[in-house]
């Protein structure tokens, strides 16, 4: 599934992988090579990730069900995080596009058809 900014209507990624389940947000991107993944949860709350395990820095994306992004952090391998906002969608993806302003506070992200993340 491919991922729009809709404020500056560029791709941000070409692929990524939906995770819903306990076992998959919780597996998350330990021993793994780099990809991007976006964790859906059923209500909106505050997010705890941590990096152990995870050999490369990444980007993290909080937002809420209509992908609209919430909070930004990039996390560096052994670091431990807990979101300052409550959010329902979280996408974890190797670190770049926060340093490079492809995504900011109150962007919309959507799918390649336009539709809100949950609808996908």
């Amino acid at each position: 599934m491919r991922l729009i900014n809709t404020r500056t209507k560029k791709l941000l990624l070409s692929e990524m992988r939906i995770c819903t389940s306990f076992w998959q947000k919780a597996r998350g991107l330990i021993l793994k090579e780099p990809q991007s993944l976006l964790f859906v949860y059923a209500r909106p709350q505050r997010i705890h990730l941590h990096m152990i395990g995870v050999r490369f820095p990444i980007d993290v994306v909080l937002m809420d069900l209509e992908g609209t992004v919430l909070e930004l952090k990039t996390l560096r391998p052994w670091q431990f995080f807990t979101s300052e906002n409550n959010a329902q969608l979280v996408l974890e993806t190797p670190s770049g596009p926060i340093e490079r302003k492809e995504i900011c506070l109150g962007d919309k992200l959507t799918t390649e058809i336009l539709k809100p993340l949950w609808m996908s």
